[in-house]
């Protein structure tokens, strides 16, 4: 039996309140009870932590957890932007942290808006960080919606070769969910098209 593939998910803090315990983590550990990935779950409040969290994943030669193919990163956003409070990482910030090092990783954003950019923006990043592909929204997103949709798009992306597909897959079978959330996938050379933004 083949190994599970992994997931190392980075995620920041929704609300300004110390009590507050909004988090995806629950519908990962559902995600792994069900079979379909490991996880590693961490929270991130800074941009050092972030590079902190990225070096371990990938490593200096990118070997570090070869297994864990996905990189979620759970964050409020909006286009091109991820934000760690009141600290912005840029797509190409972002990029610069990874430094080519995502071969056969898939970088997954569950944050609002960041794939709300042109299609080169997003081939291009792909090619920089040498990922598989990126994945993402173009809208806001309502926390809620968009993890019971995770369940659905991580089974999916996870084991994927080809993104159009599974693209058109989940736009075919959920197109309530995709069309809301603005769904949005790419690679080194195809952007899917931003028709929700």
């Amino acid at each position: 039996m083949a190994s599970l593939p992994g997931i190392v998910c980075l995620e920041g803090s929704w609300r300004e309140r110390l009590d507050s315990t909004d988090s995806i983590e629950p519908a990962l550990r559902c995600i792994e009870s069900l079979g379909y990935a490991n996880v590693v779950h961490k929270d991130v409040a800074t941009e050092s932590e972030l590079v902190h969290y990225i070096d371990q994943w990938l490593g200096r030669s990118g070997k570090a957890m070869p297994s864990y193919r996905m990189g979620m990163f759970a964050f409020h956003g909006d286009a091109r932007t991820i934000w760690l409070g009141a600290e912005e990482v840029t797509l190409d910030r972002f990029a610069e942290i990874i430094d080519g090092r995502a071969s056969g990783r898939v970088l997954y954003f569950g944050s609002c808006g960041v794939l709300n950019v042109a299609d080169d923006v997003l081939t291009d990043f792909c090619r920089i960080t040498n990922a598989r592909g990126i994945v993402g929204y173009t809208k806001a997103v309502d926390m809620l919606e968009t993890v019971a949709f995770e369940v659905l798009l991580i089974k999916a992306t996870l084991r994927a070769t080809s993104y159009k597909p599974i693209y058109a897959k989940l736009c075919r079978e959920h197109p309530e969910w995709t069309k809301r959330l603005g769904l949005r996938m790419a690679h080194k050379t195809w952007a899917s098209p931003r028709t929700y933004t």
